[in-house]
């Protein structure tokens, strides 16, 4: 626990509007990291260093009923590795038992994130388009 107590101090995780973090899309060439497909309303919030302001990654939830999906979940090539992307995981799941989720959702070709949370049990869903797999957490 004290690593993560470390993270959560050098990082603030903020609501933020789309166009804020939109340009994360881009930054994958290899198409697995998508942030929005702009159809759906989506809670949107920005991870940023707490120091510099930079912006570091992102997360997002869509409320489906008592269903909370997680989506753009991104952390920048260079701040991988250092507990980031764990901490913005529980960052998730923190907002999304606040927006009154029994169920947190999320797919993604990033398993190991979300094996080191831990909790999370993936559904028998695959998808190839990213090779990516469904998991769901009971809240």
């Amino acid at each position: 626990m004290g690593r993560f107590r470390d993270v959560v101090k050098r990082y603030r995780v903020r609501p933020c509007e789309l166009s804020e973090i939109e340009h994360f899309n881009a930054l994958e060439s290899n198409k697995t990291s998508q942030i929005s497909e702009g159809k759906t309303p989506i809670s949107w919030f920005a991870a940023e260093d707490v120091e510099t302001g930079e912006l570091l990654g992102s997360i997002g939830i869509l409320m489906i009923g008592k269903t909370a999906h997680g989506r753009g979940l991104f952390v920048l090539r260079e701040h991988r590795g250092a507990g980031l992307g764990s901490c913005l995981v529980r960052e998730m799941e923190r907002l999304a038992r606040e927006f009154g989720a029994s169920v947190f959702k999320v797919k993604t070709a990033e398993h190991g994130v979300f094996n080191r949370v831990g909790g999370y049990k993936w559904t028998g869903k695959e998808y190839k388009t990213f090779n990516g797999r469904e998991y769901v957490k009971e809240m």
